[in-house]
């Protein structure tokens, strides 16, 4: 997403909408640290994606959550997001 672009416009217009609801907002597909930088900079408040894990089976999601120790947010019962500012362990 290129700064000043239409979809940046869309996802700055979006992020306030949700926030003007009293909502938080959750970007979804987040795989790269400069899209995450972006959106938090325009002031989303949630993000997920492939930057942060790929989708998981039950095992592995149990030792994700366990590796990030509570270090994040459930939005319902079966979907959890992470603030923006996780960073998440490297190896």
């Amino acid at each position: 997403m290129q700064p000043g672009s239409d979809d940046a416009i869309i996802v700055q217009a979006t992020i306030d909408l949700g926030h003007r609801f009293g909502v938080s907002v959750v970007a979804e597909g987040i795989e790269t640290a400069d899209c995450w930088q972006q959106l938090l900079t325009m002031g989303c408040d949630h993000g997920q994606g492939y930057l942060i894990s790929k989708p998981l089976a039950a095992e592995p999601l149990l030792a994700f959550v366990q590796m990030i120790d509570g270090r994040f947010e459930p939005v319902l019962p079966t979907v959890a997001t992470l603030p923006l500012n996780f960073s998440p362990a490297r190896t």
